[in-house]
């Protein structure tokens, strides 16, 4: 639910004259439920100016914020650290279980299905169909859909670039690059640096190509790795990998109206 701010005026102040109780209120900042221009705010006493745009999310649980649902399809927000599907130590604590435990809630007979997967160190946004057929119909057109990532490297990089490598992976499950032939894959990844500071770049991401680990591997070639990449970066104190799928934009499945779907950066990006 998005709203527009027609004059300055507190946080708190807005969702009261938006209708909100002051126990709601509280219940949203609480759950980091508030966006601000994309960014999740929590201070009940921030300042809103003309034009910001408020949105409120639900969601799946108090990990997992859902951003649309429709009889068709939904997309949530992943965290860090959480598998996209079970293996074979873990089953309940991936996204899958517990996306599928929430349409449950609303009838028994109801499903998700697997349209794409994150990394369990990346975070962001995921998109699960609720029917077969409309994941079929999902993954045929998986080229067209458009998917935009955030992400802070070790090292200032260039302005913008395209990375072109072949990517080769072992029995182990290690990606690396190698030259062409029969066993390689071709991954395409372009980046735009957005800032430097304290030599860390802040770069945004598109890729042509959805190859396991392309991101990290790439960016590690050519000397730039992902911060907290325990991987196939450098060591570092960082407790997270800072790659984030920020974006999503595609044809509705049944619909055929676009769809665009995005969120701000986490915090502690900014920190």
């Amino acid at each position: 639910m998005e709203y527009n701010v027609e004059k300055e005026c507190s946080l708190f102040s807005f969702l009261e004259k938006k209708g909100f109780s002051k126990k709601q209120s509280k219940q949203h900042l609480k759950n980091k439920e508030i966006l601000v221009n994309k960014k999740v705010r929590t201070a009940y006493d921030f300042c809103l100016k003309e034009k910001d745009k408020v949105d409120i999310i639900k969601r799946i649980d108090k990990e997992i914020p859902l951003l649309y649902e429709d009889e068709y399809i939904l997309v949530v927000d992943k965290p860090y650290q959480m598998l996209t599907i079970a293996d074979a130590k873990t089953r309940e604590n991936t996204l899958y279980f517990k996306v599928s435990s929430y349409v449950k809630q609303k009838g028994k007979q109801n499903k998700i299905y697997i349209v794409h997967r994150l990394d369990y160190d990346t975070a962001g946004l995921l998109l699960f169909a609720k029917s077969e057929k409309v994941k079929e119909i999902l993954q045929k057109n998986w080229a067209k859909t458009k998917r935009e990532y955030k992400a802070l490297v070790h090292g200032k990089v260039k302005k913008e670039d395209t990375l072109k490598f072949y990517l080769k992976e072992n029995e182990a499950g290690f990606v690396f690059v190698s030259r062409k032939n029969a066993s390689t894959k071709e991954a395409i990844t372009k980046y735009s640096c957005q800032k430097f500071k304290n030599n860390i770049s802040f770069v945004t991401i598109t890729i042509e190509t959805g190859r396991k680990h392309q991101i990290r591997v790439s960016f590690k070639e050519i000397g730039h790795p992902i911060l907290g990449d325990k991987k196939y970066g450098i060591k570092d104190n960082y407790k997270h990998l800072y790659l984030y799928a920020s974006s999503l934009t595609l044809k509705h499945p049944v619909t055929g109206v676009e769809l665009h779907f995005e969120k701000g950066i986490p915090s502690d990006f900014e920190k």
